[in-house]
């Protein structure tokens, strides 16, 4: 397995551009540090990231000049993790960015507190995202599938899925998407986070087992299947077709007056069509 760790105090692995600014006596710092390939993305630390697809894969750090030397961007295989090593936990850092260039991207990857942010639409046939820490995600799409699950409390903003979206919320953050050009739409929600999609799509399945509420209103379904067993409610549009189980105290709203309705209700909660 190839393996490429980055050191940036040696002037040969990595080049120091410029001083940008100054913030007070901070100092901060911009270094292109060596690439290959790699088609996974993955951050452990703080630091966030500014995405964008291109011809050649790329990696520019900017942060403190105290700190630079500490964040390590590491390629194993086809992934790429950045990491910080040997930083107090409460240090004050002004500045702490990692700009990623990458041709072909299969899967972002989150457990630290760094947002990503991408820089223009990424086209990818098939994308995952997971997001199992703090860190936010904001993300433009150009078509394409998504395999998405939060399991922290990080929130995801995401646009231009088309095809197949595949949601699993079992943290606390929130999903929101629009544009969406979906056949299929799947969602599961095991935690308390809000899913809010907009668009349309042909299929939509959603599975519902905890407090976190889910709105798709905005995105009308030619046929809408439900599973609701826990205390969030679900809004819906379904035009054509709804089958619905509530088992549970939540309630759900299903807009559109679709025809074949196939309802089975027991517990507390309602269910309503309008």
């Amino acid at each position: 397995m190839k393996k490429v760790i980055v050191k940036p105090a040696l002037l040969v692995l990595s080049i120091v551009f410029a001083v940008l600014s100054t913030h007070g006596q901070v100092q901060v710092l911009k270094e292109n540090r060596p690439s290959g390939a790699f088609t996974r993305i993955v951050n452990n630390c703080s630091a966030d990231i500014l995405l964008q697809q291109g011809n050649n894969n790329e990696i520019v750090v900017e942060a403190d000049a105290s700190v630079i030397g500490e964040i390590k961007t590491t390629i194993t295989g086809n992934t790429l993790t950045v990491d910080m090593h040997n930083v107090r936990p409460f240090k004050k850092i002004k500045r702490l960015k990692v700009w990623i260039t990458v041709s072909n991207l299969e899967e972002i990857e989150i457990n630290g507190s760094g947002d990503l942010t991408t820089q223009n639409p990424l086209r990818s046939q098939n994308l995952k995202l997971r997001i199992n820490g703090s860190g936010d995600a904001r993300i433009e799409m150009d078509g394409g599938n998504l395999d998405a699950s939060i399991n922290g409390s990080g929130d995801v903003t995401l646009t231009g899925v088309r095809g197949t979206l595949i949601l699993g919320i079992h943290g606390s953050g929130d999903f929101e998407g629009s544009k969406m050009q979906l056949e299929n739409a799947i969602l599961s929600c095991f935690g308390s986070g809000d899913i809010r999609l907009e668009g349309k799509t042909a299929n939509l399945k959603i599975d519902s087992y905890a407090s976190g509420d889910i709105n798709t209103l905005n995105m009308p379904a030619e046929k809408v299947t439900l599973d609701v067993k826990g205390s969030g409610d679900v809004k819906t549009w379904a035009t054509q077709v709804a089958k619905v189980k509530l088992m549970c105290s939540g309630d759900v709203i299903i807009q559109g007056n679709p025809k074949d309705r196939q309802i089975s209700k027991m517990g507390s909660g309602s269910i309503r069509f309008f």
